[in-house]
């Protein structure tokens, strides 16, 4: 492994959370939801991470980046 441009507590963190949220897809791809099914835990997965945003004040971020993004 090469100079890295993070500590490799921070890699080794960000490595294992990685794998944590695709555990997580993989158990949910072979859940067999049905298609409305999908759509609750979809729509109850953006409500907890808007509730998320709003909760650690990082709305303001958010909009900032997309106005970033918008001037592209």
């Amino acid at each position: 492994m090469g100079d890295l441009l993070a500590p490799k507590e921070y890699v080794a963190e960000l490595d294992a959370r990685n794998k944590f949220y695709g555990s997580i897809k993989t158990k949910i791809g072979k859940s067999n939801l049905s298609p409305d099914m999908m759509k609750n835990l979809h729509s109850a997965l953006q409500g907890n991470f808007r509730e998320w945003l709003i909760s650690k004040g990082y709305t303001k971020n958010l909009n900032d980046l997309v106005k970033m993004m918008d001037k592209k």
